[in-house]
């Protein structure tokens, strides 16, 4: 069978900024795609969100798009990569108590040094592979502890954008070890949610949803979600995980000495490593397959950089030309910027230095450089 009538593998990516589907087919080439974006939300300097419902929403419209142009019982299952360290709160009728804290917030930065000696600094990066940062969602979640107690343990589920999703293809809210890892709660070496630190928080186990090795199905697609995709009820939902390890499964990146790079809202540099190694420079995630771990070094800025740029100082990116203008202006301006440097660690800094403190810049400014030399310095 070739890629124009024989089955196809969905992969459904809700990221910081959009949601992706496309259609691929058992070649590899991909058939057909939907694409919806995702807004943010900044109430307050320290706090990013997402309404939790628009994840929902731009899931539908994406895969709408998706089957508005293959048979949708061409579909032979349907997996889920997401943001990482996003959490949500769902009560017992399924619907979120407020709005996500996405993996930018930085609301529980006061919070971390003392969170991480509570634990023993040394102990909770052994469990969970990750250096004492602000961003695993185990901090917004001792946050939450200390200043909207009731809030939390109204929470029937504490889920991140897989569980939510796969709540709502299929009735039931499911982990991968993949999506999981990224909370901060999860230990890597036993592949489960970290009893100790459940304990210290208060939290129940059973307001996590069950963590299953990535590929295992986790359910099927129910009626009410095939008549908001368009996809076959009974569709299978396969749990994936995280989109920084899924992007080094894309590309193959799972063998010694093979190093990936993923170009996204974030940049992320991952080398694979058979044993769960933990070190200052670098967070150590569970891998795809299950076998492994990923050693990632992550910038928090990547894209994210970019359209801040361009909304603040470019005219924003409602102009559809936007992009095509500002790639002609960079292209003709040599490398190096002419001795313009950006600095784009807009919302801190993650390794080597760990700093949620640390901010943006531009160094070296001059009157020659034209808005071609501060977009191509943000590149560079």
């Amino acid at each position: 069978m070739g890629s124009s009538d024989g089955p196809l593998v969905v992969g459904l990516d809700s990221s910081t900024q959009s949601c992706k589907a496309i259609a691929w087919s058992r070649d590899g080439r991909a058939v057909a795609e939907g694409r919806a974006p995702l807004e943010l939300m900044k109430p307050r300097p320290e706090y990013v969100e997402q309404e939790v419902t628009d994840w929902w929403r731009a899931a539908t419209v994406a895969l709408r798009q998706l089957v508005g142009a293959v048979d949708a019982k061409r579909i032979a299952g349907i997996a889920i990569s997401n943001q990482r360290e996003t959490v949500a709160l769902i009560d017992g009728a399924g619907e979120p108590i407020g709005p996500a804290s996405l993996w930018l917030d930085e609301r529980a930065a006061g919070l971390v040094d003392r969170f991480a000696a509570e634990i023993g600094r040394e102990r909770l990066h052994a469990i969970t592979g990750k250096p004492i940062d602000v961003t695993p969602v185990v901090y917004r979640l001792k946050w939450l502890r200390e200043n909207e107690p009731k809030r939390l343990d109204h929470a029937k589920k504490i889920l991140d954008v897989h569980g939510y999703l796969t709540l709502k293809l299929t009735g039931t809210p499911s982990a991968s070890w993949t999506s999981a890892d990224p909370f901060g709660l999860f230990d890597i070496s036993r592949k489960t949610w970290s009893q100790p630190l459940l304990d210290h928080l208060g939290i129940r186990p059973s307001q996590l949803p069950n963590a299953v090795r990535s590929g295992a199905r986790v359910g099927a697609v129910h009626a009410a979600a095939a008549a908001a995709t368009g996809l076959a009820e009974g569709t299978p939902v396969i749990a994936a995980g995280g989109d920084g390890q899924c992007a080094g499964l894309g590309v193959n990146a799972m063998r010694d000495g093979v190093v990936y790079l993923n170009l996204g809202t974030a940049i992320i540099a991952g080398i694979w490593s058979r044993e769960p190694v933990v070190g200052a420079f670098w967070r150590t995630m569970t891998s795809p397959t299950g076998d492994g771990y990923f050693l990632e070094a992550v910038q928090r800025a990547g894209v994210y950089f970019v359209n801040w740029f361009v909304d603040m100082f470019a005219g924003g990116r409602s102009d559809p030309a936007i992009f095509d203008r500002l790639e002609r202006e960079a292209a003709a301006v040599p490398i190096g910027s002419d001795g313009l440097l950006a600095g784009t660690t807009l919302v801190g800094c993650m390794d080597p230095h760990w700093d949620p403190s640390a901010r943006a810049s531009f160094i070296g400014m001059h009157p020659s450089h034209t808005l071609g030399h501060f977009y191509r310095a943000g590149l560079e």
